[in-house]
């Protein structure tokens, strides 16, 4: 008898709580998964399995407190318990599925294609060479160091809206210039790249689980607030394909002027960017290649 009561609480109340012991009883099969997909998997298995556990020890507790010091609201928190503590015991097997939808959201790749380039021309005007005209082979000057267009990239994003991405190198110096373009609105953003683990040690696995970055990030003590998102294609004008699919998440400090961007990249690459707003007069001696 004692022994049946021991199986009804341990199959509807009380089951193992061990990763391995969930995923013997789930369909998932981690094996399609990238490996830091699979990293991303486990980790977030371990942190709601802990997560449960916790909770059902906490719950344990009050009811034992409850008890001891004779609470009037002790039958309702037992029944809370008894009631959470089935349902959590109905729906474990199902937590790694959740956890494999969430991460099997992927970008879809697209292979490098030929493609005719839009909304670039690359003619300019000799006798007024602006910031609009940079391609690969220019020089310019910027914070009193003189730079080389080494790669140039165009951001296509689904609602058909351009961007571009400039790689400049002095030496060993490497600057990355992002631009929306326009007559009445200059948008131009001087940024180095940076470790995305500066930001968070965990910015990737956040992103593979919830398909975003927190919307207010931290780095060297300021606060960055999420501003713009968006998702697309990179096309190369160097090599004149599509390179990369990408999401991408725009951040910016209290004053509008210091900027962040992280990206992800087809879907296992994580790179960050981190810089400020420029105007087209920090940007000079403009020389086209020879």
């Amino acid at each position: 008898m004692l022994k049946n009561i021991r199986k009804v609480i341990k199959r509807y109340f009380w089951p193992t709580l061990t990763s391995n012991k969930i995923m013997l009883n789930s369909n998932v099969r981690v094996e399609s998964l990238s490996p830091p997909q699979k990293n991303s998997f486990f980790m977030e298995l371990q942190k709601q399995v802990k997560g449960i556990t916790y909770t059902r020890k906490g719950l344990i507790a009050l009811n034992i407190i409850g008890f001891v010091f004779h609470w009037e609201i002790l039958p309702l928190i037992t029944i809370g318990t008894l009631g959470y503590l089935f349902f959590v015991s109905k729906n474990i097997s199902k937590i790694p599925e959740k956890i494999y939808n969430k991460l099997d959201i992927q970008i879809p790749y697209a292979k490098k294609t030929k493609k005719n380039l839009l909304k670039r021309d690359f003619n300019y005007d000799p006798s007024k060479i602006t910031v609009e005209d940079l391609q690969i082979g220019f020089l310019l000057d910027y914070n009193l160091q003189t730079y080389k267009v080494v790669e140039h990239f165009q951001y296509v994003t689904e609602d058909n809206e351009f961007e571009e991405k400039l790689v400049l190198i002095t030496g060993i110096d490497e600057r990355f210039i992002f631009k929306k373009y326009n007559a009445n609105n200059p948008f131009i953003r001087s940024t180095q790249k940076i470790n995305i683990f500066s930001i968070d040690e965990n910015l990737d696995t956040e992103i593979l689980l919830k398909q975003r970055p927190k919307s207010i990030i931290n780095f060297k003590g300021i606060n960055y607030y999420r501003d713009e998102e968006a998702k697309g294609s990179i096309h190369s004008f160097k090599s004149n394909t599509i390179e990369n699919r990408f999401k991408k998440w725009d951040y910016f400090d209290d004053s509008r002027l210091l900027y962040i961007c992280i990206e992800q990249i087809d879907t296992n690459k994580f790179v960050a960017y981190q810089g400020k707003i420029e105007g087209e007069i920090a940007f000079s001696e403009i020389l086209p290649q020879k």
